[in-house]
């Protein structure tokens, strides 16, 4: 739920990890790599925060489980739920944080599609006019990526 001050919430499916940020508007990103597909059982919608925005509730980080699962990358689950929350990137600033963690209203626009020529074979690429970029993006982009 915002705050009416462009500050977001969030939590896991138990509340165990709970969280806000302030900040946005944020874009948002559909990853279609197939480790984001494991992890969350479909492509990740994600937005990216500053990590240093993120304040926890207490004992939150407790509760996350850091898995590395990549030269460059590590997701965060809830230990107790097991809800697939976060992805980042070894030397970056920012967190990804998965969509479907933040409570309504996001106000999110989906921005771009990454990883689609790694989508699976069970669904096809939406036809909404975005960028649909067959790996990561091509250039780095002008704003944080999740």
């Amino acid at each position: 739920m915002t705050d009416g001050a462009n500050h977001q919430s969030g939590s896991c499916l138990c509340g165990a990890v709970s969280f806000h940020f302030a900040g946005g508007p944020f874009p948002l990103t559909w990853c279609h790599c197939s480790m984001c597909r494991k992890f969350h059982g479909h492509a990740m919608p994600a937005i990216a925060v500053t990590s240093d925005t993120i304040k926890w509730s207490d004992g939150a980080q407790d509760h996350i489980a850091w898995f590395v699962s990549s030269e460059k990358g590590r997701r965060g689950s809830c230990r107790r739920c097991g809800s697939a929350l976060f992805y980042r990137e070894e030397g970056e600033k920012h967190i990804a944080i998965v969509a479907g963690a933040i409570d309504d209203p996001t106000n999110f626009v989906v921005d771009d599609h990454i990883y689609a020529a790694d989508k699976g074979d069970w669904y096809e690429l939406p036809d909404d006019g975005l960028p649909h970029h067959e790996g990561d993006w091509p250039t780095p982009p002008s704003r944080p990526r999740p």
